[in-house]
This record gives structure tokens, sequence and C-alpha cells, in this order.
């Protein structure tokens, strides 16, 4: 059903222009999508930032299609796609492959750095089905033309490891002024290795400067694997470790491990280890260096959690941000933001750079199984949050529309590049559906965009009815009209309220939470008996909102037993002006 809503949101803008301060997002929709590769390839599997591998300041990303067959079943494909003036171009400028049926080449894909200091960045690929899951990782050498066809350097792993199906530009753990990597084989017969392996003039050195190991024979060490920067501030980078299936007093709950860089590279023993005590939450799936959130001078990380439970609601999600400081990490977390459903969230983590340009490096968090309402089609989701001087907040300061359906995108996420050149960096998301077929990457661009992104969680009616989801499929504009709907929660025609303020909240109501300081109420026409409703707010042209946050919650109140009423909550949502 459709209906207006302008006195709501328009009154709260009118009352608060006083407060608007300009900001800038990221694009709601993308600037880039491809579906591309062959098909059935899981073409957005692996999606990562290439850096500049030609030298013409644009940067590039990478993708990875690793069940492509090409001559070989399932051998695997990676792509490069370089950057202009424009964004980046729909034509792969390189393409690979490894020749040999099941090796899964692409299944992981990284930048690298600058591995020879040759001023072109340079890329890796895992393959980590070669040779019956040993698996085998291969280095190419940027150039003026581009990465070589040719690997500069390959190496295999132990049997049975999946050497490759986790590898890492890792910066300058020796400070020798070459860039380092690193490759996991997470799956070997002692529970997983790290190897980190030291550039030179030719290329990464074959021997590895040093070897990390499992402290279990189950931990999985090595599946979350990322460069973490410099957590300390002395000079050297270092690295993050994941081990998904750790245990410690809970099964499986997972653990993240930090390793120091030094001037003989990075250490062997961990200076700093976090686990999250909840049992078969994974945490440790996904790992990150997320930047200098903060503005101190350190560098944070970022630990994923995917399959973290909580209120009855399976593989909600959760991400734990840690500080860095002069003596490394902080042992508790400073924030750790949480999905709004089963959507897997913190599936997959990098850091989005500065998209808005601010100074203050943002976080990437991939969902691969958030579903969109009103059809539930997994098409996944990507979020943002914006860093500030007291780093990010428990609530998304963006998420980005998906073209694809279910694709399940987000299952990889890539960012710190600027493939345009206008100073605001962006970021891409992946991801494949083996069972449908469908294959995706997507590419959002940073700059002065508005943002919708959905935060907390609702109220349902009982445990046999799902909570009302308030969504936007467009970022509001001003001077324009922006959509809500709300969607389900209850088969009973009722009267829908929303409300609207400048301050997310978690207030206890009716044995829900309301989500949002409230500002400004609205009540509309009854609910219909679908328990669908589409909203449309018209927006006042004022230049002076422009990047004013606005936070919106819906409810409607269910007839209960006789004389008693139900109130049905949605989650809420996040709402930043554009131009």
């Amino acid at each position: 059903m459709y209906r207006e809503l302008a006195g709501c949101a328009c009154l709260a803008l009118s009352l608060a222009l006083s407060a608007a301060t300009a900001s800038a997002q990221l694009s709601f929709n993308p600037a880039w999508a491809l579906d591309g590769g062959l098909g059935g390839s899981a073409f957005g599997a692996s999606v990562a930032s290439a850096g500049d591998v030609n030298g013409d300041g644009f940067d590039d990303v990478i993708v990875g299609a690793p069940s492509a067959s090409n001559g070989q079943t399932w051998e695997g494909q990676a792509y490069i796609y370089l950057g202009s003036a424009t964004g980046l171009s729909t034509t792969p400028s390189w393409t690979a492959e490894s020749d040999v049926a099941f090796a899964f080449f692409g299944a992981a894909v990284a930048g690298a750095g600058d591995v020879n200091s040759d001023g072109f960045d340079d890329v890796l690929v895992g393959a980590p089905q070669y040779a019956n899951n040993a698996g085998r990782a291969f280095f190419y050498l940027g150039t003026p033309g581009g990465p070589l066809l040719t690997p500069a350097w390959v190496k295999s792993g132990p049997a049975g490891g999946q050497f490759g199906e986790s590898l890492a530009g890792v910066g300058d753990t020796n400070g020798d002024g070459y860039d380092d990597i690193a490759i996991s084989s997470w799956l070997d017969s002692a529970g997983g290795h790290v190897y980190v392996f030291l550039g030179q003039p030719t290329g990464p050195l074959f021997t590895p400067a040093a070897v990390l190991t499992s402290p279990q024979t189950q931990a999985r060490f090595g599946h979350g694997l990322a460069g973490a920067g410099d957590v300390n501030g002395d000079g050297f980078a270092d690295l993050i470790v994941g081990a998904q299936s750790f245990s410690d007093g809970q099964s499986g709950e997972g653990a993240a491990f930090l390793y120091l860089g030094s001037p003989s590279s990075t250490a062997t023993t961990p200076a700093w280890t976090a686990e999250n005590d909840v049992a078969f939450s994974q945490f440790g799936e996904s790992v990150a260096g997320a930047g200098d959130l903060d503005g101190d001078g350190y560098d944070d990380v970022a630990v994923g959690a995917p399959l973290y439970d909580i209120d009855g609601i399976s593989h909600e999600g959760r991400v734990y941000v840690y500080r860095g400081t002069a003596s490394g990490l902080e042992a508790q977390p400073a924030a750790s933001p949480r999905g709004d459903q089963n959507s897997n969230f913190g599936w997959s983590l990098a850091s989005a750079g500065d998209v808005n340009a601010d100074g203050y490096a943002d976080l990437l968090v991939g969902a691969d199984n958030y579903a969109d309402a009103p059809a539930n089609y997994i098409r996944g989701r990507s979020f943002v949050f914006l860093g500030s001087a007291t780093g990010i907040t428990e609530i998304p300061d963006w998420y980005g529309w998906v073209l694809s359906t279910d694709a399940y995108v987000g299952a990889s996420v890539g960012g710190a590049f600027d493939c345009n050149g206008d100073g605001f960096d962006d970021i891409i998301a992946g991801g494949m559906n083996m069972d449908s077929g469908a294959q995706h990457a997507q590419v959002h661009l940073g700059g002065h965009f508005g943002a919708a992104a959905p935060y907390g969680r609702g109220k349902a009616l009982n445990q046999f009815v799902y909570a009302p989801r308030l969504v936007s499929y467009a970022p509001p504009k001003l001077g324009g009209t922006a959509s809500l709907d709300f969607v389900g929660g209850t088969p009973f025609a009722s009267p829908v309220f929303v409300v609207a303020g400048f301050q997310p909240a978690a207030l206890a109501f009716d044995q829900g939470t309301l989500l949002v300081v409230p500002f400004t109420i609205a009540f509309l026409p009854q609910l219909p008996g679908d328990g669908a409703f589409h909203l449309q707010v018209h927006l006042p042209n004022t230049p002076a909102a422009q990047g004013l946050d606005l936070y919106l919650q819906a409810g409607c109140v269910d007839p209960g037993a006789v004389g008693q009423h139900h109130t049905v909550l949605s989650n809420g949502l996040h709402w930043v002006f554009g131009e």
C-alpha cells in the first residue's frame, strides 16, 4: 500500500538546520558492476584492491573466479580492471589462469604492495586446491603495462593445507623499504601455519622469514589473515591472524593473534591474543587492518565473528574493533557492532580507506547472507562505519544497494583504493552462489552522496512472527522524494507510527527497544492486512541540511487479548541527506 509521509521528516529537518553539517558518503548505487567471467565461474568470490599496477596514478582492482573452466575444469581465473579518471574499465586488462583442473585459482586475490620497490604495485593469487589440496600461490609483478602474464614467483604448500586460501600484502614488516607478503596453509595437520616472505628487488624471497604456528591442531589458524598496519607506531608493519575454530572454554569460539614487525621481520610469538567467549561464533573467520579509525597515530584492527548468535537469532554476526596504542592493541574492543538479522555480518572485512576524505580511516564490513525485504532475496550487503576522533560507532553510516539477486554479495570486500583519482577512497564487494549460478562484483565511489543504513533489531509480535523491517532502497536527496518500506511483522490491520530524531537510542519500550531519541512522531493510516506499507517522504531543498543525520523507526499496535495491545517495532534506519 502507498502512502505519503511529508510532515514527520520535513518538520524534523526544518527545525534542525542549524545543527546540520556537511558530510560525504559512498554512492548508494554502484558506479561499476559486473557479472563477469565465464558462466558459473564464481566471479566475485574474491575481490581486492590491486593498488596501482601500471603506475598511472589510478588504483586498480582484482577479482577472482575460482570455478572458471577454460580448457581445464574449475582451474580458476583472476582479472584486473584498471582505474582511470572516469572510473574502472569494464573490460579486464589482465587475465590469468592456472591451467590445472580443480585448482580453484582465484579463490583468494590480494594487492601485494610494491614488493620489489620499483614503483609499480604487485598482486597475489591463490589456488588452494592445487595438487589435491596442497595449494599454490602465484605472485605477479606490476609494470608500466600492468602485471606480467607469467608469475615472477610461485610457491606450493604442505599436503592438505590449502596453501593460498588466504593471502595478503602486509606492508614492510622489517623496515627495509620492500613490501612483504603472508600466505597461510590453514588446513594442514598442525592446525595451520602462516608464512611471511620478505620483499627484495626481484620479488619475494623463496624462503619464509617467519613461520607462525597454530596453538591448536584443529584451530584453522590462518583462515583469517591480514596486514594490521602499524598498531604500536614503531615503524614496522604488523600482522593479524584469525583461527576460527580455536577453543578455549567455549567450543569453536575462535581467536585472533597479533604479531609485531621488527628489523628481522615478523615475530613468531603473538604480542596480543583475543577471544570472544561465544561458542561456535567463528571469531577470527575474518580479520582486517582497519587503518587509524580515531586519528591517534596508531592503526587499529577488526575481527569478525559472523556466526555469532544473540537473542535467538542465528548467525547475526558481530565485528570487534580494537584500538592500537604505543604498547600495542588494547585488550577490550572499542566498538562491537552487530548485524540486524541472520546475515553473517562480519563474514568479510577490510579497511575502506577514507571514503569521505575527513582524515579518519573507515571500516568496511560484509554480510553475505543479508536478505532483502519483501522478497527475501539473499543479495548480501556491505556496510561502512565512518571513523572519527572517537573511532566508529555501533551504527553503520552507509550501506549499498546490491544489483544482483541471490549472489551473496559481501562474501568478499575490499577497499582503500581511489580508482578515479578524485581524492575519495572507494570500495568493492563481491559474491557468488554456486547453486543458482549468480556471480557479481560491484564498486561504490567515495564522495558527496546520501546514505541509508539499517541498524538494530525490531520487536516481533511473538516468536512465530518476524519483526517488521524498515528499509530504504535509495538514499534521501534534498529537494526530492525518498521511499520507506515497512514490511511484515504482523498479519493484522493496525495503525502505523514513524518516529524520527537526530540521535540513535537503545531505550526499553513495551518489551522491545526504541532505537531513536524521538524528535517528532507521525501517525499514519491503518496498516493493511498484508503487513506491508510503502511511504513516500518529500524532502525540502535546503542546502544547509546536506550531511544531516536522521534516525527513523516504525511500529504498529496489534490487537491482543481483550483490553491489551502489543507494540511491534521495526529496526532503525540511519539516513544521511545527500546533495
